[in-house]
């Protein structure tokens, strides 16, 4: 996997960790019995097959972010672990009603 590369097969669902899992994004611990979103995919190149583990609320941010014209988003979606320092690089205003309809998302989720 090389970065910006997009893989030649990709697989993105929701489960429930049976183990303790760390967010790719964000760091935090994803705990057994917590829902998650598991991202897997397969590069190109002999580059092989990854899975990316992502907490509920990176992944709502992620989505937010990516349909969000004023963040500034453009072309393909942030590559996995680059979501947190592209967020802290939008204007503070803009950075914290992401971060205010991420947890807003999680919580009507339930």
């Amino acid at each position: 996997m090389s970065e910006g590369e997009l893989p030649v097969v990709y697989h993105e669902e929701e489960r429930t960790a049976r183990r303790t899992h760390w967010c790719c994004e964000c760091g935090g611990r994803i705990a057994p019995g917590e829902r998650y979103q598991a991202a897997s995919g397969v590069w190109e190149g002999g580059l092989g097959a990854a899975t990316q583990h992502t907490c509920r609320f990176c992944a709502e941010l992620r989505l937010i972010y990516v349909s969000d014209h004023e963040a500034g988003f453009q072309d393909d979606p942030p590559c996995f672990g680059e979501l947190m320092e592209l967020v802290h690089s939008l204007p503070e205003d803009v950075c914290k009603r992401l971060y205010d309809e991420a947890k807003q998302a999680v919580k009507a989720k339930g």
